[in-house]
């Protein structure tokens, strides 16, 4: 089960790195919906969130991906 999940998280982020104007819409979508589902009671997490995920296909200043994060997990806990 976690093979598939590490998988499609690969092609995911794959994907990402790929189409990053399409990733960001993705990501907004997702940060509305979560903020609706809590009401906004979660906002500052959720935009932290949303910058992490930007932060790992997009890299630190958009560009190349961070050292230590090829495949979209960090070394400790690529499978």
């Amino acid at each position: 089960m976690m093979n598939r999940i590490g998988e499609w998280f690969r092609r995911l982020m794959g994907f990402a790195k790929g189409h990053p104007d399409q990733a960001d819409q993705m990501v907004d979508r997702a940060k509305r919906f979560a903020n609706e589902r809590t009401g906004n009671k979660y906002g500052t997490h959720i935009d932290k969130g949303a910058d992490a995920l930007r932060r790992q296909y997009r890299g630190a200043e958009g560009g190349t991906p961070p050292p230590g994060t090829e495949g979209g997990m960090p070394p400790e806990r690529r499978p």
